[in-house]
């Protein structure tokens, strides 16, 4: 997988007259490296940057990673270990990083290399343009976020096992919400089945939000209490092989009334009408009108994107919004969520994960939405 990343990364170089890379976002080390940074606690307090992917064109990239983190399986590159924790002295910081980063770069004078600038330290950017003045950094971002755009093979399947940890904390949600739980009570238990279902340690983003306050959109499990007729609001977002799943789900506490079916109906039948939209060379702009005008049309709206990629980040490119101009292609992963929302009194929103295949779409979320 790291092979054709590599090729499609060498294409882009080639066409914009980059000699190499500097990558330090989370996202590249676990698409480039297939490093998985910890997300659930975030950076050492010691260490901000934990590892640096060095790659130049006709050469073997280089990952440095920090004394102590765990390295990639299957490592087919050189990694270079660098000092992070000490207790017989001050913490190294990251100097120990800079130092072997210094001594590669000076041995390239002239090269122009593209770095991720809003995601690597400003104490290493300035010390390299410093030590290594004769190397041109540019800023390239936005062509990784293409690149990344288009799944191959091995990524699609970590996807879809990412999206079945979601399926089964949905699942979990409703069979174990009941009148008199609390909010943070439920995201416990839904979280212990998804980490009952892996085996392992699972970083998950959640919204969990009930009554009235799933007009808010989204926001995390409060201590608030579950009451008969309240809607829940359950949006999931698990990792796993450094891959994101996505799911939402709004279901009702006890029967639901006439008009809340209503509201999921109408919801529902927007979500499966963008589905089936969905193919290659579809305007994402188009997409997003097409849903947002469907849920106007039953009087409703949602302030929030209509849905985006997914990937090694849990928001990828293409973003499902009005301004954009990119097209469906092929390989895109992508998450329709829409909904509808009032101040004050409830939202609802239904999300699935969609692969946009040759022929259309293929429905990568497996549980069924139910009120």
């Amino acid at each position: 997988m790291m092979d054709t990343h590599l090729s499609r990364l060498e294409a882009v170089l080639a066409a914009s007259a980059i000699d190499g890379v500097l990558l330090t976002s989370t996202e590249s080390l676990a698409y480039f490296a297939g490093f998985e940074a910890q997300v659930e606690w975030g950076s050492a307090p010691w260490l901000p940057c934990p590892a640096a992917y060095l790659w130049l064109r006709g050469e073997g990239p280089v990952l440095f990673l920090a004394e102590g983190e765990t390295p990639p399986t299957n490592l087919e590159f050189d990694l270079i270990p660098f000092a992070s924790y000490a207790y017989t002295e001050p913490f190294p910081g990251i100097s120990s990083l800079i130092a072997p980063l210094v001594s590669r770069l000076r041995q390239i004078p002239g090269a122009k290399i593209g770095a991720e600038l809003p995601w690597l330290p400003s104490a290493v950017f300035a010390s390299l343009v410093e030590a290594c003045p004769e190397v041109h950094f540019v800023d390239i971002p936005s062509k990784l976020a293409e690149l990344r755009a288009v799944k191959t093979a091995p990524e699609l399947q970590r996807l879809r096992q990412a999206v079945k940890l979601c399926d089964r904390g949905q699942r979990a949600a409703r069979e174990l919400a009941r009148e008199g739980m609390t909010e943070i009570e439920l995201y416990s238990l839904v979280h212990a089945a998804m980490e009952a279902e892996a085996g392992c340690r699972v970083p998950v983003l959640a919204d969990l939000l009930s009554g009235p306050r799933t007009a808010q959109v989204g926001g995390p499990p409060s201590s608030r209490i579950l009451c008969q007729q309240d809607l829940v609001l359950v949006d999931l977002v698990a990792r796993r092989d450094g891959y994101w799943g996505d799911s939402c789900n709004t279901f009702v506490i006890g029967p639901p009334s006439e008009p809340q079916r209503e509201l999921f109906d109408r919801v529902l039948t927007a979500l499966r009408e963008a589905i089936a939209q969905v193919r290659p060379g579809l305007l994402v702009s188009d997409l997003d009108s097409f849903l947002r005008q469907r849920l106007v049309e039953n009087g409703g709206s949602f302030p929030h994107h209509a849905g985006h990629g997914i990937g090694v980040a849990w928001h990828e490119e293409p973003r499902i919004v009005p301004y954009s101009a990119s097209v469906l292609c092929e390989g895109m992963v992508i998450a329709l969520e829409p909904g509808i929302y009032v101040e004050g009194q409830y939202g609802l929103r239904l999300e699935s994960i969609i692969a946009v295949t040759s022929t259309g779409a293929e429905l990568l979320t497996g549980f069924n939405h139910t009120l």
